[in-house]
């Protein structure tokens, strides 16, 4: 619980400036850089909602890391 308010509020906090190359840069952090498993990641989001962009599932993939880091 206490992850997903804090993932809303820095989302909140970030607001419309933040960029698609924001969210890769921090999965790249958070991944120490491990192509293999930002797409593994990244392919994840994409098979969960199909009509998503590639953006969009960067972006889900860094929420969810997020959250499951804060567990």
């Amino acid at each position: 619980m206490f992850g997903k308010i804090t993932s809303l509020l820095r989302r909140l906090a970030d607001g419309p400036s933040r960029t698609a190359a924001d969210d890769m840069r921090e999965l790249r952090l958070r991944t120490m850089g491990d192509k293999a498993q930002i797409e593994r990641l990244v392919a994840y989001e994409l098979k969960r909602s199909p009509g998503i962009s590639r953006d969009e599932g960067v972006r889900r993939a860094n929420e969810r890391l997020s959250r499951d880091l804060a567990r």
